[in-house]
């Protein structure tokens, strides 16, 4: 794209835009908070939910195959991560070693 096709784009936006009056702007500002929204949510997610797995699960692991099921609960809940609150949340549900280890690679 040249210069000059990219402002006949930019023209032909602004027109509409003004053709459509009060209402397109308010359209534009809802789309625009939309976006800062949906780009602040994802930033979240990978900052403050990030959880190492591996090395979560080498705890965890050592916490189940040693019996104490209230140790790993208790290494989840420290952790904020979507992994931590999964495994949490089967860990009360299952309270059976021999379940738990039936189910760990």
């Amino acid at each position: 794209m040249d210069g000059s096709s990219t402002m006949s784009i930019l023209n032909s936006v602004f027109k509409f835009m003004k053709d459509g009056d009060v209402f397109m702007i308010i359209i534009a500002g809802i789309w625009l908070f939309g976006i800062v929204v949906a780009f602040e949510r994802f930033l979240q997610l990978f900052r403050k939910y990030d959880v190492d797995g591996p090395s979560f699960m080498n705890e965890l692991q050592r916490y189940i195959l040693s019996n104490d099921i209230q140790g790993a609960i208790r290494v989840c809940s420290g952790s904020d991560g979507a992994l931590a609150k999964v495994l949490k949340s089967g860990l009360k549900k299952e309270r059976n070693k021999d379940h738990l280890k039936f189910k760990m690679p």
